[in-house]
């Protein structure tokens, strides 16, 4: 009689084949495991895709690593316009990297060459012997680099460069860049429709009266509508004709078109357009006039030469005081004449 099984005892089969869907489940979760991580690596901003979890992107830094993010090199010899511009790229990078606080300056500093170099060397030195802590506050360290490197009267500058801006010769794009730069550099807080006014007031007079039309209410749409009247300016030159605000060409261009259109026709007006010659073609032609020599002799009156190229001799008169004239005694003396 075979022995009875007790009825907490499982089967040997049984027990092999769970031991195997248990191997099974591992190596699926495995290659699972696998799969993703080569995912991964396919496509390094798996991020933008909302499939991936959270915690993967944060424990991947793989793409970044495919990024610049170096703070520039900083000599101290850079224009005012140019150090401003580092401070706010080396301000980008330090948050981008997420570097601490305490950990900032030591960092900037690592990139310091030439002057600012001995610049930095000599303004630790000082604090040292002053007894002061090492600067280790990201802005009070550009506080002091504004100091050592930017013009005493760098803000007024930039305020009249601000305040005196004006297009001129310049395209709108040019304006508009050093317009944006200006502000940042002023840092103006100002409302919207102050910000416009200021921008459309440095416009060229032909392209201020125009964007006025639109009543522009932001900047970026006054220099949008800016940009097309320029193009359409620039067309206008091209074709040899003005942009009128009524429309068409201007009274000049009309004119010089009306000359070109009647300059082959002889006899009409440019003006009117109207036929202004003779009636008759054929009285065109005139006979000349008998012309004489155009001068005429005082002393005798006659014509053709003049008084002191007369051939005659000249008249002599001699003339008696009337208090010793005396009636009798009176001879007029001429001259004969030849």
């Amino acid at each position: 009689m075979p022995p009875r099984r007790r009825p907490d005892q499982i089967p040997v089969n049984l027990a092999i084949e769970h031991d195997r869907v248990i191997q099974l489940e591992r190596q699926v979760e495995q290659l699972t495991a696998q799969l993703a991580a080569s995912r991964a690596n396919q496509n390094p901003f798996q991020a933008l895709h909302p499939e991936t979890s959270s915690d993967e992107v944060e424990g991947d830094p793989r793409w970044e690593s495919g990024m610049r993010t170096e703070v520039p090199e900083f000599r101290g010899s850079m224009q005012p316009e140019e150090f401003l511009e580092w401070i706010g790229i080396a301000d980008e990078i330090l948050e981008f990297k997420r570097v601490p606080a305490n950990e900032r300056v030591a960092l900037v500093a690592t990139r310091f060459r030439g002057r600012a170099a001995a610049w930095w060397q000599q303004f630790k030195l000082a604090r040292n012997r002053a007894g002061k802590p090492k600067l280790s506050d990201w802005e009070k360290m550009k506080q002091k680099l504004r100091k050592e490197f930017l013009p005493h009267n760098f803000t007024r500058l930039m305020y009249q460069r601000l305040q005196n801006l004006r297009q001129g010769m310049r395209s709108v794009d040019e304006y508009t860049t050093e317009f944006y730069e200006l502000l940042v550099r002023n840092d103006i807080e100002e409302t919207q429709d102050q910000l416009v006014s200021r921008y459309c007031g440095g416009l060229r007079t032909q392209i201020l009266d125009m964007v006025n039309l639109f009543d522009p209410v932001t900047v970026t749409e006054a220099h949008q509508r800016a940009l097309q009247l320029e193009k359409t300016l620039s067309r206008k030159s091209n074709s040899g004709q003005t942009l009128n605000f009524g429309g068409g060409m201007s009274s000049r261009n009309r004119a010089s078109s009306s000359s070109e259109n009647t300059g082959s026709r002889p006899g009409v007006s440019a003006s009117s357009g109207s036929y202004t010659g003779p009636r008759n073609p054929t009285n065109n032609v005139q006979t000349p006039r008998a012309t004489t020599g155009g001068f005429r002799c005082f002393g005798y009156g006659e014509t053709g030469h003049r008084l002191s190229e007369c051939p005659r001799p000249a008249k002599r008169v001699l003339f008696i005081d009337p208090a010793e004239f005396n009636e009798e005694d009176a001879e007029i003396i001429e001259e004969p004449q030849s």
